[in-house]
This record gives structure tokens, sequence and C-alpha cells, in this order.
């Protein structure tokens, strides 16, 4: 409660996501915690009265900003390149994001493929060919990341099978039905932090292709 969290930027897929697991997950208020953006949004939206937002950190360094105590918590994707006097808040990070998977039984979708709508009334067969070449590609990229990574980490094939068990061997699958009640939670999260306004279908915004 109270504390200092400094992101990318506060209108980004990921940012939507990480207030929804504040909140729903480890119940805690988003409306408690001051919010400090490091770049200026790209999606113009409305800043609801309830969040607490301080821009006046945009362009600093986060690393700097945790060691001089500026901000207590860094949220981002990956690991900081300079983590000196620097931890996660979770002591182990894999283990944390299991139980997270295993308790909700689903992966925070960040991307969507966007098609205008003459082309698939042009090309009826096109949803069904880019789901193919999509999963075509990820299957590839599986088979050679334990070859072409492991001149930087030499058990990266064992540290796919050990991904797969921990989760599911189709934790990353594509498809309507897969993915519904990820694309719903992010909707319904989007609409409750005041980024979407107005009712809309989500069955109408997307293509029901399994």
């Amino acid at each position: 409660m109270g504390k200092k969290v400094a992101i990318p930027q506060f209108w980004i897929t990921a940012g939507i996501w990480h207030r929804w697991l504040f909140e729903r997950y480890y119940g805690i208020e988003p409306g408690q915690i001051t919010w400090f953006p490091l770049q200026r949004d790209r999606v113009v939206a409305p800043y609801p009265d309830h969040y607490q937002i301080d821009w006046r950190h945009v362009g600093k360094s986060a690393p700097e900003l945790l060691r001089s105590r500026e901000v207590d918590v860094f949220i981002y994707a990956r690991k900081i390149d300079d983590d000196r006097g620097i931890r996660t808040v979770q002591p182990n990070p894999i283990e944390e994001t299991t139980k997270f998977y295993h308790d909700v039984r689903m992966v925070p979708i960040t991307h969507v493929i966007v098609v205008r709508e003459e082309l698939l009334e042009s090309n009826p067969n096109l949803v069904g060919e880019l789901v193919h070449l999509f999963e075509r590609s990820r299957d590839l990229g599986l088979k050679d990341v334990g070859n072409s990574v492991s001149m930087y980490l030499p058990f990266a094939d064992l540290h796919l099978q050990r991904t797969d068990s921990m989760l599911d061997k189709d934790w990353n699958s594509f498809g309507w039905e897969k993915n519904y009640r990820i694309l719903r939670t992010f909707y319904n999260a989007a609409c409750e932090q005041g980024f979407i306004s107005g009712k809309r279908s989500l069955e109408d915004c997307f293509v029901q292709f399994d």
C-alpha cells in the first residue's frame, strides 16, 4: 500500500494485466499505488481519477531510480541489464509464475493479429492460413531454439522440456476457444480500468476460429 511503482508506460497491454494481477490475484488495490511511467503513452486514452499517476520520472533510468529509492518497484518483462543492488520481489520468480499459471490456468495475451474486414470477405480462408502460418513458425522456432540458443544457454533444450512439464504443452496455443477466457478477462479489465469505454461485443471483435 502506498508504494511507488515505475512502469514503461501506463496504457500498454502489459500494464493493464499488471493492475489486474495486483487487484485480482494479490489483493492489492492499484488505486493505492503511485504509478511512475518512464515514457509517455503511445496510445491516447483518459486517465481515471482513481489512479495516482506521476510523470516526473519520464526519461529516467529505472535501475537508478531503484537504487536512489525514488521508486520502490519497477515492473518489466525481462531482467534488467544493470541490476547491481537490485533484486526481484519474489525470491523465486519461476516458482511464483508457475503457481500463478496453475491457479488461474491462463497465460496473459499481449499481442493479437488484426486483419481488415475486406480482406476476410475477399479471402474466407485467410484466417485459417494465418493461424497455420503462425503455428508452423512457432513449432519450427521451438525445434531450433535448443540449437540456436545453446551457445548462450547450454541447457536450452532441457529448459524447454522443463517449461512444458511446469506448464502444459499447449500453454502457447492459438484459437478462439483456447483463448476466449483470457481475452474476456483482459477485455473486462480494460473496461474496469477506463481504457475502453462503452459496451462492445467481444465476439464481434474476433474471428472465432479454431
